[in-house]
Formats: C-alpha cells, structure tokens, sequence
C-alpha cells in the first residue's frame, strides 16, 4: 500500500455506510485505492488516465486484498453505487470508480484555509481558530454524505498537491509556533 493519508470525517458514524462493517471496509479501502492527483495506469497493454477520487478496479484482485469473496464484494460496491456514494465505468478488462464529491472529502483548502483576526489577544486568538476550525469541519460534514452534486472537476491544484507533502505541514507548524511564541 502506499504512503499518505486521507481525511475520514466524524459525521461517518450518521451515514449508512457506518451501520455495516463491510461496507464500512470497502469505502475506506475505495478512499485509500484513489489518486490523490491525476496520472496514468498501465492496465494490461494500455494506458489508461485517472482523475483525482478515481482507481481501476477489478472485483477479483479486490476481493483477495479485502480477504472477502468476490461476490460480496461487488454486492457493496453495488450498494455504494446505488447510494450515490460511487460511480462505476466498467469495460470488458477493467472498470475505473469514481468517488462521488472527492474533492469534498479530501479538499485541504476547504479544511485548513481560515481568516484569522491578528489583533486578538493570544488567548482569544487560539480559541476562535478552533472554533474556525470546527465551524468549517461542521460545514463540510454538513454536505459531506449529501452525494447529491456532481464532482466532475477533480483535477488537483499546485496549491492541493504542495499541502499533500508531509513538509509543508512540518513548515507551516514551525511558522505559526514561531508566530506564537512572538506574539507572547
């Protein structure tokens, strides 16, 4: 499996997907399969492109990484599809899944950009960031299981791509440590 990591909101535990433990298993290993950015796959003798929330799948190499048979496994696949949760384009070698509103689920802009008041005092200051903070993860988790809109735009900006590198987060936590301990 390779490295990184994806954001799973607390407001999974209100969704059907919670309520079973198979489906709960297969749309944390579909969000874990996803490209995080837009590349090309070699799949048998072609070349295929994946957008952003997009992997290549096949129920039968599926079913032995999820340790489940092979029919369960496109029966969930199915209910996800069925919930708006997924999109399946099957081919007769391949299919690719989308997940639905990816960008919802994974956007770092949405999640870590917030206006803060400089003037504030350093308390006040660090009490309204958290609560900025959970003001903007109670709006996503607002929308996040509402699968009703289309994500078709998953292409990752160079903005997206720097915050998904490790060091940009060792950086900006020593920069605002460094904020703070000037501000005091």
């Amino acid at each position: 499996m390779e490295e990184g990591w994806l954001c799973l909101f607390r407001k999974i535990v209100d969704s059907y997907i919670f309520e079973n433990e198979k489906l709960l298993k297969i749309w944390i290993w579909c969000l874990c399969k996803v490209s995080h950015c837009k590349y090309n796959e070699i799949v048998g003798k072609q070349t295929i492109t994946l957008e952003a929330g997009q992997f290549v799948y096949g129920r039968n190499k599926a079913s032995k990484e999820l340790k489940m048979s092979p029919s369960t496994v496109r029966d969930y696949m199915e209910i996800l599809k069925n919930n708006n949760s997924i999109d399946i384009k099957a081919t007769n070698k391949y299919s690719v899944v989308t997940i639905r509103n990816w960008r919802k689920y994974q956007s770092l802009n949405k999640i870590f950009d917030s206006k803060t008041d400089n003037k504030m005092t350093t308390k006040k200051q660090q009490n309204d960031t958290n609560n900025n903070y959970n003001n903007i993860n109670n709006n996503i988790n607002n929308n996040i299981y509402n699968n009703t809109e289309d994500d078709s735009d998953n292409k990752m900006t160079t903005n997206d791509k720097e915050k998904f590198n490790p060091n940009y987060w060792m950086k900006k936590s020593s920069e605002l440590f460094n904020k703070k301990n000037k501000e005091m």
